[in-house]
């Protein structure tokens, strides 16, 4: 949308390459997103769905970069097994595109929609059910980005732990000097109080609330910028986008719930 002044929008969703629901074999869903905006140049198309990745820093002063949104949406869609990609012409506009894998329902009835199962995706995390009783953790997560929220929310629940999401370095104060968290992940770039400085304010806090371990996300990784986290308290750092067997394998390291 923030690239599209004028024009259109539109999401279109069908069988991918002609198939339809009967076919024999794999089917799977595409989905596309058209528009008439500003378009992509060719020399951009490769890195587009890298981290962090701008197209032109004309474009990015004036509408933004495309950050890690699109690094976001390649993994969780090679995640579900699926492909995705794009078609663009510089000045007439850009259709993105992704196609997965589904499962064609036995029964079409309400009864069997409201009790179906997730998609199956990748295994990511041990299954919730094999989790003993006590192992949940509470994780405040802090990051100012709607999308890593949501993403790093569902990957927690995946995992069989509750989250709690703030948006910035001093909501993440407050909420932590509340205590009764388990675990912090703290994004280091956000506009009111940066992750560095947060983490210096947290580790103030008096009793258990200011000993809460403190993973470090970034798109920096970077010796330098290793050290720099150490130096304001934090435990870790994970690099963006957040590999989820490397979370993983880190919060097991941590279940030992908040009391």
């Amino acid at each position: 949308l923030k690239f599209t002044e004028r024009g259109s929008v539109d999401l279109a969703i069908g069988w991918a390459n002609g198939q339809t629901g009967a076919q024999a074999g794999e089917p799977r869903l595409r989905f596309t997103v058209t528009d008439t905006g500003i378009g992509i140049p060719e020399r951009a198309l490769s890195i587009i769905f890298k981290e962090f990745s701008q197209v032109d820093q004309t474009i990015t002063r004036r509408y933004g970069g495309t950050g890690l949104g699109l690094a976001i949406c390649k993994r969780l869609v090679n995640l579900m097994g699926g492909e995705i990609g794009v078609v663009s012409r510089e000045g007439r506009g850009s259709e993105f595109w992704f196609e997965i894998p589904v499962q064609i329902a036995e029964q079409d009835s309400d009864a069997q929609a409201e009790g179906a199962p997730h998609m199956a995706a990748k295994k990511v995390a041990t299954d919730t059910a094999d989790l003993q009783e006590g192992e949940k953790l509470r994780i405040l997560v802090v990051d100012d980005h709607e999308v890593n929220q949501r993403v790093l929310a569902a990957i927690l629940s995946a995992f069989g732990h509750s989250a709690v999401v703030v948006g910035g370095g001093r909501a993440a104060v407050d909420a932590a000097s509340e205590g009764g968290f388990d675990l912090i992940l703290m994004d280091l770039e956000m506009p009111d109080l940066d992750g560095l400085g947060a983490t210096r304010k947290i580790r103030e806090l008096p009793g258990a609330a200011g000993r809460v371990p403190i993973i470090a996300l970034t798109a920096h990784a970077f010796e330098d910028h290793y050290e720099r986290c150490r130096q304001a308290g934090m435990d870790n750092v994970l690099t963006k986008p957040v590999n989820h067997e490397a979370l993983h394998d880190l919060l097991q390291s941590y279940r030992v719930p908040a009391q």
